[in-house]
């Protein structure tokens, strides 16, 4: 006798929102993974997050990773 199983299992797919209640702070935080780390100082953010928005323009210092274009 053949039984098919593939009727008895269900997938369950779940989404997960995991854009909110980020924290950014600029540069190395020995640590930083841990839960005892003081976050008071960071920066909320959202999902997509580009450190380089909150900081002062400057092509000089520009790279595509920032999307500014240097220009010869």
């Amino acid at each position: 006798m053949l039984v098919s199983l593939a009727h008895a299992q269900t997938t369950t797919r779940e989404k997960i929102l995991f854009n909110f209640d980020w924290k950014f702070k600029k540069g190395d935080t020995r640590g930083a993974y841990q839960k005892w780390v003081d976050e008071s100082t960071w920066q909320d953010v959202q999902l997509p997050h580009d450190a380089a928005v909150g900081g002062e323009f400057s092509r000089e210092n520009s790279t595509r990773a920032n999307a500014c274009r240097n220009e010869v």
